[in-house]
């Protein structure tokens, strides 16, 4: 990796690294985070069995990941942040889960460090991790390397202007946050919807 991306991959960790504390109070525990939440859970269900072993990119505190071990399914889950991954250990241990649960500090960018690993059942990246990976193209080559044939992969990506979240943030009074999205240039915040 060039220096301009491990600059790029330092500061992303770095934010979400400070958002990791407030991440559930100020998404996944709001009744649009638990909606969706709950949307993408019926999707991975139906994608992903019992015994199955798959790759969670982006795992933030780790909500999903125990989600699906609590239904017999192992999880690698991974995230830039070692805050997330921190916090996301914690809520494995307390879940009683952890045997099925591998959380490791690690960029979407660098899965191919993942390569000895055996095949995956199957992958997943939602919230919108994928969009703050600049070159997709590596990432799309590294997961087909860790994927079974025939694997399932479930991504879920958001554009600049969501009008759901800037009429939410605007019927409650908080104008500068529904355009924050929609202005922000560097991709930072992509990764939090």
């Amino acid at each position: 990796m060039g220096t301009r991306v491990i600059d790029q991959l330092q500061t992303r960790a770095a934010y979400w690294d400070n958002a990791a504390a407030k991440y559930d109070r100020n998404f996944a525990g709001t009744l649009i985070g638990q909606t969706r939440r709950h949307s993408v859970w019926r999707d991975l269900e139906r994608a992903f069995r019992p015994g199955q072993r798959v790759l969670e990119l982006n795992c933030g505190t780790g909500i999903d990941a125990i989600h699906l071990a609590d239904r017999g399914i192992q999880v690698l889950a991974c995230d830039i942040s070692p805050r997330m991954i921190q916090i996301a250990r914690q809520e494995a241990a307390v879940s009683g889960l952890a045997a099925l649960l591998d959380f490791r500090v690690l960029p979407t960018e660098a899965l191919d460090r993942l390569e000895l690993e055996l095949p995956f059942d199957g992958a997943f990246s939602n919230f919108s991790g994928l969009n703050c990976v600049e070159d997709l193209s590596a990432v799309a080559r590294n997961l087909a390397r860790l994927l079974k044939p025939g694997a399932r992969l479930l991504t879920c990506m958001i554009g600049h202007f969501v009008p759901w979240e800037i009429a939410w943030f605007l019927a409650h009074g908080k104008p500068a946050k529904a355009f924050e999205r929609a202005l922000d240039k560097g991709g930072l915040l992509t990764q939090a919807s």
